[in-house]
């Protein structure tokens, strides 16, 4: 295979992939939770599969961003050499992450949002939007560099599908960065109140959150179970910022536990029996651990950033080995073109799967 072929054929899936999550697939929610100099956030990925790929993503590598077939040529392609490494969890193939971690503990999370319209084309160098969270990973240590990186570099409205971002540091910033009407938002420091989103646009959430607030926990969790998936991201979201609210009340320190405590509460298998969460990610930024879990295989895994040592080339932990639990940061294995290939047709087949647990969901 070429590698002109191969980057046009990972573009072809990433499109498609996209199209197949627009709507409710990605009910996604993710959190920042902080006291002191502990920082964490955690983030539970939502759907109907749970397969994918934790990769380790070296420093030093020169990148061409990929274009699916109609944008080739016709844009101003962004390219770059990452300066640090980083910890991805992959759906897609390499460098088009769902969200992840660099070595300077910056967080990037991508969550559903259908209202997502990105900006036109002009003179900035063009990136797809799953490749765009690779990017800053590769280039950026803070949430500041991020906001920044928009002076040079755009998401391609050629990135079909929909999506804002999750984004926090090792000083303790968090952002919400979302493209709505063709302009970028961005919500921080005191724009941010509330850390965390779900699917609905943080302004959205933040006006909604004001008529749930004498709402009980319980009477939230028993309208979210009657909602449809679009209609309780506001809920769920109020539940986060419940949540959050409880612990900087009551908590001393922030730990792995209680992100994933907090994740919990808006698993969306608590209220749609055909989707789950996926994923439950705990990412300690200020040890630099990132802690796991699937659906099936519940057992909590967790990488450490010290214990990998300078990483050389690209590696794997695939997210469906029962086998593994506890510290696996030794536990990575060279990723191969052909492993590559293999995640996009299993990415493939799951697209199928999804789009018929849709329309079975659509007849009832």
């Amino acid at each position: 295979m070429t590698n002109v072929y191969k980057r046009l054929l990972i573009a072809v899936w990433a499109v498609v992939m996209l199209l197949g999550q627009t709507t409710a697939a990605n009910a996604s929610a993710s959190f920042f939770l902080g006291k002191g100099e502990n920082f964490f956030v955690g983030k539970g990925f939502d759907g109907y599969t749970e397969h994918g790929v934790v990769l380790a993503n070296p420093s030093n590598q020169k990148k061409v961003a990929i274009m699916h077939a109609p944008s080739v040529g016709e844009e101003n392609v962004m390219q770059w050499t990452a300066k640090y490494s980083s910890i991805t969890f992959n759906q897609m193939g390499k460098d088009l992450p769902m969200g992840g971690m660099n070595s300077r503990g910056l967080v990037v999370e991508v969550l559903d949002l259908a209202q997502t319209e990105f900006p036109p084309k002009d003179k900035r160098a063009a990136i797809m939007a799953m490749q765009w969270i690779q990017y800053q990973l590769d280039t950026a240590k803070s949430v500041g560099e991020v906001i920044n990186s928009d002076q040079h570099v755009r998401i391609t409205q050629g990135s079909v599908g929909s999506g804002h971002f999750f984004v926090a540091d090792a000083t303790g910033q968090a952002a919400v960065i979302e493209f709505i009407a063709g302009k970028r938002v961005v919500h921080t420091a005191e724009s941010l109140p509330v850390k965390a989103i779900t699917n609905s646009s943080y302004k959205e959430a933040i006006v909604a959150m004001r008529g749930f607030k004498e709402m009980p926990l319980e009477a939230k969790l028993q309208t979210v179970s009657a909602s449809s998936l679009g209609k309780s991201a506001n809920l769920r979201c109020s539940i986060l910022a419940d949540r959050l609210k409880l612990f900087n009340e009551d908590q001393p320190l922030p730990t792995t536990g209680k992100v994933f405590e907090i994740l919990s509460y808006v698993k969306i298998g608590n209220y749609k029996k055909n989707r789950h969460t996926m994923w439950s990610l705990a990412y300690d930024i200020s040890d630099r651990v990132i802690s796991f879990k699937t659906k099936k295989h519940n057992a909590v895994k967790s990488i450490h950033f010290e214990e990998l040592g300078k990483i050389e080339r690209v590696a794997y932990i695939d997210l469906q080995n029962s086998v593994l639990k506890g510290n696996v940061s030794g536990k990575f294995q060279p990723y191969t073109q052909k492993l590559d290939k293999a995640l996009w047709e299993k990415t493939q087949k799951a697209i199928k799967i999804e789009e018929e647990a849709k329309r079975t969901e659509q007849r009832k």
